[in-house]
């Protein structure tokens, strides 16, 4: 029963999150220098860069909830994204230099956002990039991360 509900009340949220995608056709986005979660970017971003793999997530939602999709696999909850992280880059070498650019911000409500970008990672014997799409939502006057899909 519980699990039926979770996947109705799943199914409704992705169901008004694609109406709230679809109907914004022709609102414009927002400005990239005003937006408060870009800040919570670049502080991930520099935290990133400082091996500090906690202070980047902190511009994650500390719960349960939260969704991490990569090219490999869906992780759920707070904790275990840091552990999925903490296993990929365990030391700075590997963790090399992260840069974001945020390509577009668009408002889904007055408390959701939309996020496209782009990192890229410079390290000593490659230089990984790729895409992400951030759902981010105000949660106690804070905006945080509440699904990240990264490629």
């Amino acid at each position: 029963m519980r699990s039926r509900l979770l996947l109705t009340v799943r199914a409704l949220t992705f169901g008004a999150l694609i109406f709230a995608v679809n109907s914004m056709a022709d609102e414009e986005s927002i400005s990239l220098e005003e937006h408060p979660s870009i800040q919570v970017l670049m502080a991930q971003e520099d935290a990133w860069n400082n091996g500090d793999l906690n202070g980047f997530m902190q511009g994650y939602w500390q719960s349960e909830a939260l969704r991490f999709v990569g090219s490999e696999s869906v992780t759920k909850g707070w904790e275990e994204t840091l552990a999925r992280y903490e296993l990929r880059y365990p030391n700075s070498e590997t963790m090399g230099k992260l840069s974001f650019e945020v390509l577009e911000l668009v408002p889904l409500q007055s408390e959701y956002l939309w996020m496209i970008g782009s990192w890229k990672l410079e390290r000593s014997n490659d230089r990984p990039s790729g895409h992400f799409t951030l759902l981010w939502q105000l949660i106690d006057d804070e905006w945080l991360i509440i699904s990240d899909h990264s490629s």
